[in-house]
């Protein structure tokens, strides 16, 4: 179940979202665009202002706001290049760090305690899961292009293999993202997304007009349920219908900031 927490830090009164699923063990928030200073048009708290670099300043300051009310150290802050791919790093030690920076990744599984990794949206589908037994994160940006390639199953799946993990043990949260009724694709999108379940698509995919609405959120639950996830908790705010709260590529027609998901195992 998700929740807003708010947090006054220096001059700034924030908004944050938690969910209830996951313990102590794993240190985590969604931020929002509200209680920043930065100016239009990313009022007022991005998390990343990629397309506009001349707010670089107010992107730093506002990420070293956010690792500080998660409880973490800048230094220790891992934020891949994110290109709607469904290339997934893994980080076992601060060594493999450096190879954020030599591609783009989409999602980041790691066993690093104190390390805050950060993925950034404007719709796209934010994922986390947590094995609180073996104590692996994974942060997973889903956008359509990432999910008509079951990243999130293949987040999963490096979770196994890598790290021994099991599925029965994983627990998953979905973050605010656009809903299936702002969220419209031609067919060709809606059947390379449909493609990626082996059950019925029933409330995933709405035709209407030639064109189809489809719930990535909804989507992305039953991928991770189909390959073993049973516990996904799904934030119910739409990123376009509820833009005064957060950044909507679509909403904000495309001039718009990112506000993140913030994940860190407990040291």
């Amino acid at each position: 179940m998700f929740s807003f927490v708010d947090a006054k830090i220096g001059d700034f009164n924030l908004k944050f979202m938690k969910s209830s699923v996951f313990s102590g063990e794993l240190l985590h928030c969604f931020t929002t665009r509200v209680g920043g200073d930065t100016p239009n048009p990313l009022e007022s708290f991005p998390i990343s202002a990629k397309d506009f670099p001349e707010y670089k300043e107010y992107e730093v300051k506002n990420q070293k706001v956010a690792v500080e009310f998660l409880g973490g150290k800048y230094e220790k802050f891992i934020m891949p290049n994110q290109q709607h791919t469904d290339k997934i790093a893994v980080i076992k030690s601060p060594d493999d760090i450096a190879q954020l920076d030599v591609e783009p990744f989409d999602g980041v599984v790691t066993n690093l305690k104190g390390y805050t990794v950060c993925m950034v949206f404007a719709d796209c589908v934010p994922v986390l899961l947590f094995d609180e037994k073996k104590k692996i994160l994974a942060c997973v940006h889903a956008g359509w292009k990432g999910t008509a390639k079951n990243i999130v199953q293949k987040a999963v799946k490096i979770m196994e293999e890598k790290f021994s993990c099991c599925k029965n043990d994983i627990k998953a949260v979905i973050g605010a993202a656009i809903c299936g009724n702002c969220f419209e694709v031609n067919s060709d999108v809606a059947s390379q997304l449909a493609m990626t379940l082996e059950n019925n698509c029933d409330n995933i995919f709405i035709e209407h007009n030639g064109k189809f609405h489809v719930d990535l959120k909804a989507l992305n639950q039953r991928q991770l349920n189909e390959i073993g996830v049973e516990t996904v908790d799904v934030c119910e705010y739409c990123t376009s219908c509820q833009n005064n709260i957060f950044y909507s590529y679509r909403a904000d027609d495309r001039c718009t900031g990112r506000h993140g998901m913030l994940a860190m195992i407990k040291e």
